[in-house]
């Protein structure tokens, strides 16, 4: 939130002309539900979080917009340090409508030898 406030500041600096209302909605991601009937009664925030798997959900509630012309390597500086497959959860159709801001990858480890002592290939 700090961040986020941080942000507006600048952005206000820079553009005096434009008016941006910061609100944070806790819980959002903590509680799909909530977020689900903010979609379904048009009441999300213009800019919000939401669960990399949630995009169908807020595109079939007319929830987003393309954002692909306004994210390029000159306002995103880190875009191409961003994987592609990362960045493709947020694509539909060729259309871009989030930004990822972190990723994380799971795992499995195993002892095959413990494996192949218990019968398993």
């Amino acid at each position: 939130l700090r961040e986020w406030n941080e942000d507006i500041k600048t952005f206000n600096a820079k553009y005096p002309n434009v008016k941006i209302n910061g609100k944070s909605t806790p819980g959002q991601c903590l509680e799909p539900p909530r977020f689900t009937a903010m979609l379904k009664g048009k009441s999300q925030p213009d800019v919000f979080y939401a669960y990399f798997t949630d995009l169908q959900q807020v595109l079939d509630n007319d929830g987003a917009e393309d954002i692909s012309a306004y994210v390029t390597e000159k306002s995103v500086p880190a875009l191409k340090d961003i994987q592609p497959q990362v960045i493709d959860v947020a694509r539909k159709d060729g259309k871009l409508y989030a930004l990822p801001t972190s990723n994380y990858t799971m795992g499995l480890m195993i002892n095959r030898k413990l494996f192949t002592e218990a019968g398993l290939d």
